[in-house]
C-alpha cells in the first residue's frame, strides 16, 4: 500500500544572512574593452577584495589588480551589449577558500541594479537537526530546525563551494542585455513592498532596509538550493546515504464520516447499555414466568382476576405443556380446565378463580 505522508530526521546547516551598506567597499566593476560599431560586445571584469580576504602584513602590497589582497581567483569576466554595457552589469563575489571562518559575498552593480551596489553580506551555517515531512497527496516538503547538532562536515568544504555557487551564479545567469540575478533581486524588493501594502512601481522609494532585507532573503533562499543540490549530487553520484528511522502514514477505509460515526457508535452504545440494565433487572427481579407458546401462560394472563393474582401465578413449574387432553390444574388460585377437541364440542379453555372466571 503506497505512503500518504512519511517524515524522518536529518542533520544539515540553517543558513542565516545579515546584510548591510559598505561605501568603502573594494568589490568593483571595471570596463576591459567596448569596441564601438564592430558588433563585438564590451567586456567587464568584477574584482577586489572582501573582509576576509587575504590582506598581507607588508606595507603597500598591491595584488595582480592592485587591490591591497590576493585576489586573482576573484575576478569575474562578463560581456554586455554596447547599448546596455553601463547599466545591466551586476556581479556578486564570495570567497571559496576553505580555511575561513568567516563568510562574506559582496555585490557591485551598475544603474540598472544601483540599489544593491557596495553591499556586503555574512553568512552563518549552523548546524541542525532537520525534521523532514513528505506529503506525496499535496506534493510537499516541510522541513522544520529542531535543535543544535554537531557540523555533518567539519572540514568546511561544503560551505566553500556554496559560497563559491554564489560567486558563479551572476556570471552565468545572464545575457548581453540584462542579468537574471539583477533582476530576482528587484522582483524580492517587489514582493516586500507588496507584502507591506506599498507600490511597487518605483524601486527608488523602497528604503535602504527594505533593499538590504531583499538582498539577505534572496542569498538564504540561494544557498539553500545550493546546499540541496550538492546533497542530491552527492547521494546520486557517490551513493553517500545512510538509514533512518521513518515514520510513514498509509492508505486506510473508513465508512462514512467522523461525525457520523461518532453519533452512531454512541447510540449503539446507549442501546447496549439499556439491554445490559434491563437484563440485571429481569435476572435479579420477580418478574413472573411467561412462555408465551404455552396455552396457560397466555390464559393467566388474559386473566381478569386482576395484576396481583396474574403475577402471582409463576406457571412455569406448574403446568405441562398441553397435550390434547382433558385436564384440571390448579395454581395460585386459578382452577385451569382443558376441553380436548371431539366432533361435537369445539376445544375451550375455562379459568375459575375466586375473583372472576372467563371462558375462552
Amino acid at each position: 500500500m503506497p505512503a500518504l505522508e512519511y517524515d524522518y530526521t536529518e542533520d544539515g546547516y540553517l543558513t542565516d544572512v545579515s546584510c548591510q551598506y559598505n561605501a568603502s567597499s573594494l568589490w568593483v566593476i571595471k570596463l576591459v574593452s567596448c569596441p564601438n560599431n564592430t558588433g563585438y560586445p564590451c567586456t567587464f571584469e568584477a574584482q577586489g577584495c572582501f573582509p576576509n580576504s587575504d590582506f598581507s602584513n607588508k606595507a603597500g602590497y598591491k595584488g595582480k589588480y592592485g587591490f591591497p589582497c590576493a585576489s586573482d581567483y576573484y575576478t569575474q569576466a562578463q560581456l554586455r551589449h554596447p547599448s546596455t554595457a553601463n547599466s545591466s552589469v551586476i556581479a556578486i563575489g564570495a570567497p571559496n577558500s576553505d580555511n575561513v571562518s568567516d563568510y562574506y559575498m559582496a555585490i557591485a552593480a551598475k544603474t540598472n541594479y544601483r540599489h544593491f551596489d557596495q553591499v556586503q553580506c555574512q553568512f552563518w551555517f549552523h548546524p541542525k537537526t532537520f525534521s523532514v515531512k513528505v506529503s506525496t497527496i499535496d506534493k510537499t516538503i516541510s522541513v522544520e530546525p529542531l535543535g543544535r547538532t554537531t557540523d555533518p562536515e567539519p572540514r568546511g568544504m561544503l560551505r566553500s563551494k556554496v559560497m563559491d555557487a554564489l560567486n558563479v551564479v551572476s556570471m552565468v545567469q545572464t545575457t548581453l542585455y540584462v542579468s537574471s540575478v539583477g533582476e530576482a533581486l528587484q522582483n524580492n524588493v517587489r514582493n516586500l513592498l507588496s507584502r507591506e501594502n506599498q507600490s511597487t512601481a518605483n524601486l527608488d522609494n523602497a528604503t535602504d532596509d527594505q533593499h538590504l532585507l531583499a538582498v539577505a532573503s534572496s542569498m538564504v533562499a540561494m544557498a539553500d538550493d545550493a546546499l540541496a543540490s550538492f546533497a542530491a549530487f552527492s547521494l546520486l553520484w557517490s551513493g553517500a546515504n545512510e538509514a533512518a528511522d521513518v515514520s510513514m502514514t498509509i492508505a486506510g477505509v473508513q465508512i462514512g464520516e467522523t461525525p457520523y460515526i461518532t453519533v452512531v457508535v454512541v447510540w449503539n452504545l446507549l442501546a447496549l447499555l439499556i439491554v445490559v440494565v434491563f437484563a440485571i433487572i429481569s435476572f435479579v427481579g420477580t418478574i413472573p414466568a411467561f412462555n408465551f407458546t404455552e396455552i396457560a401462560s397466555l390464559a393467566t394472563a388474559a386473566n381478569i382476576g386482576g395484576r396481583e393474582q396474574r403475577n402471582a401465578a409463576d406457571l412455569t413449574s406448574a403446568l405441562q405443556g398441553w397435550q390434547g387432553q382433558g385436564d384440571f390444574v390448579e395454581h395460585a388460585g386459578l382452577t385451569i380446565h382443558y376441553w380436548p377437541p371431539d366432533s361435537t364440542q369445539p376445544p375451550s379453555l375455562q379459568i375459575v378463580s375466586t375473583a372472576a372466571a372467563s371462558k375462552v
